[in-house]
């Protein structure tokens, strides 16, 4: 607390500010030929001024890709949120293939990271965030059987930094593969006792087969499906 005319200060322990709140600073001098405040506030922003004490940092999601296994993907988003009055000011996506190349927005390809020609600025609206490119809409950007890593940053009104944990998904486009194993007619003669239908279902990747379908029809006048 000092004046030396014609600047002063008011110094306050940051433990005294309660985080995330907003305050109002209005200044006025005393005069003491007048025996009275000078000014009482108002209008004008030098002498009146608001501002947020927020300490807290912004939550990030991703939530597309929103499966583990994708044959395309045009658009990668997620979900943003601050604590109030706490707002979010900025955002950016990275996209990892592999250990450590990252999708370059400038040469529209992966690389080592590369500051932030590696960094995709995020559309931010209310509460959630996107990016696209014509390389992402068009598939070019991705690679069959490749597993990638899509990651969003966020910066609040305040600098208060935060991201989300890495969402991972693989770009499977093989279609998979299903056969039977039971019933078995060997010689074609015909089977007495049936007690479960199975078989066996494929693909390159061992867990991205979500579900198995099958379908059985009795070959009889009228013919009807099983249900």
């Amino acid at each position: 607390n000092s004046y030396t005319s014609p600047n002063w200060q008011w110094s306050i322990p940051s433990a005294k500010w309660s985080v995330n709140r907003k305050y109002r600073v209005i200044s006025k001098g005393w005069n003491e030929a007048l025996g009275a405040f000078g000014y009482e506030g108002g209008p004008d922003t030098n002498r009146n001024r608001e501002f947020v004490a927020d300490s807290t940092a912004p939550v990030a999601t991703v939530y597309l890709p929103d499966r583990s296994y994708v044959v395309s993907l045009s658009t990668i988003a997620g979900t943003v949120s601050d604590t109030a009055p706490g707002t979010v000011q900025s955002g950016y996506f990275r996209v990892k293939r592999g250990v450590s190349d990252y999708w370059n927005w400038k040469l529209s390809t992966f690389t080592a990271i590369s500051g932030s020609d590696n960094d995709l600025t995020a559309t931010i609206g209310t509460g959630l965030a996107e990016y696209s490119t014509d390389y992402f809409k068009n598939g070019l950007a991705w690679e069959t059987d490749k597993t990638y890593g899509v990651q969003l940053y966020l910066t609040d009104k305040a600098g208060n930094a935060g991201n989300s944990v890495e969402k991972t998904f693989t770009v499977d486009r093989s279609s998979p593969s299903a056969r039977f194993v039971l019933p078995l007619d060997v010689n074609k003669s015909g089977i007495s006792y049936i007690p479960s239908i199975s078989g066996t279902a494929l693909d390159n990747w061992t867990n991205s087969n979500a579900e198995v379908y099958l379908a059985m029809q009795k070959l009889d006048s009228p013919q009807k499906w099983y249900d």
